[in-house]
């Protein structure tokens, strides 16, 4: 908007420097025009880029949907069976996958091939271990995977080489995740059910190397109760700019690194389902997730972006979708993910977890394997049983 205003002053301006009666009634009417124009152009741009919507489709064919992929079968042992994977990174040519729900809680490390390169920490309370690993995150700089026990408050700093710990130290505030930024600092999301007196009541934290607090954003609202539901990844990475949304919400935000700011990037709406409000989750937080499935809500959505697709992964009780949006050609359709009709033998769309040299990367569980047909391409990587790790896909969409 200040800049509308300064193209009018600077136009007028021009205006008052005409001589003569005809030469300032002429340029009156040019910047009438210009302005006109100028102002049209830009309520364009925003309205085509500050809503992505995604149409509903059924009777979706995978090869609608997928256009290649890649398989990489995990290696199995008894040592490093992953039974929930909450995050996935792929970075420097290494698969690091976070399972912090099993009883094995853990980060274990594989090759691009799939091959087992080891397991990062161990469960403990000495030093270089962890109770709850929550998150992880790659530092560039550094070379290395940081870890947050939730449980202790702690990151702990692991080599990228060796995988042993090189550095932890205590963190004055509580968060839900976390992210690195190009020079190394932290962008930390901060979850309206922490409740504590060290943590500024902002949602947003921007910190140094060693989690010295350097600037807040968006004040927080704090549940009235209590939530546990702060262990999803809010982050999520493009052509090394850094969004994020809150958990139930529908808006999607960008930091600017440069300007340490934030601002709106876009909302996202879908046919026939629907975002709670702020008002909504706020008056329900205790029990959330039950509520809004019982209520018929988007109950959660991971959303990743290539140079091609955004794509959003969401559910509501029983349901669950997946959403592919075009973003040359600002359209996106959703369907749901149990009726795509898989004539790629890909048995299902797995879940996405990251995205790595412009491919989504997913994982696919083999539940019921004597399920699979034999000419899926899949099929060969099956350990005859369930107790075998999941299958990494690389994908990408039409």
């Amino acid at each position: 908007m200040n800049r509308k205003f300064y193209i009018f002053g600077v136009l007028a301006a021009l205006c008052l420097l005409g001589t003569g009666r005809k030469s300032i009634k002429m340029m009156v009417w040019t910047v009438f025009v210009v302005l006109l124009m100028f102002l049209v152009s830009c309520s364009n741009e925003t309205n085509e880029s500050s809503v992505v919507h995604f149409v509903e489709r059924s009777d979706v064919k995978m090869s609608e949907l997928v256009s290649e992929y890649t398989v990489i079968p995990l290696e199995t042992r008894d040592d490093n069976l992953i039974l929930d994977a909450s995050m996935l990174r792929v970075w420097n040519g290494r698969i690091y996958i976070l399972d912090c729900f099993s009883s094995e809680k853990g980060i274990y490390v594989f090759s691009l091939n799939g091959s087992y390169v080891g397991k990062i920490g161990s469960f403990g309370n000495g030093p270089g271990e962890y109770i709850m690993p929550l998150t992880i995150a790659v530092d560039e700089v550094g070379n290395r995977i940081t870890v947050k026990d939730v449980a202790r408050n702690r990151l702990l700093h692991y080599d990228a080489e060796t995988l042993q710990c090189v550095d932890e130290h205590d963190v004055s505030f509580l968060s839900d995740c976390m992210e690195y930024l190009d020079n190394g600092s932290l962008l930390w999301y901060v979850g309206s059910g922490w409740k504590d007196e060290g943590t500024p009541h902002y949602h947003i934290l921007m910190t140094n190397r060693n989690s010295s607090i350097v600037s807040r954003h968006i004040p927080k609202k704090d549940f009235p109760k209590r939530s546990m539901y702060n262990v999803m990844t809010y982050f999520h990475q493009y052509d090394k700019e850094l969004f994020f949304h809150h958990p139930f919400s529908n808006t999607v935000y960008h930091y600017d690194a440069d300007a340490d700011s934030i601002k709106v990037a876009y909302t996202l709406s879908c046919d026939n389902l629907v975002f709670p409000t702020e008002e909504y989750v706020m008056e329900n937080n205790d029990g959330i997730i039950n509520q809004l499935k019982e209520d018929g809500y988007i109950a959660y959505y991971d959303l990743l972006e290539n140079s091609e697709h955004k794509l959003c992964y969401f559910g509501t009780d029983k349901e669950r979708y997946i959403g592919a949006y075009d973003k040359e050609r600002q359209q996106g359709f959703y369907t749901n993910v149990n009726k795509i009709e898989d004539d790629m033998g890909l048995i299902k769309f797995g879940r996405p977890k990251t995205v790595y040299n412009d491919s989504f990367v997913g994982l696919v569980y083999m539940e019921n394997p004597e399920a699979i047909p034999s000419n899926s391409v899949l099929s060969p990587y099956l350990c005859g049983n369930d107790d075998g790790n999941p299958i990494v896909v690389l994908y990408k969409l039409k």
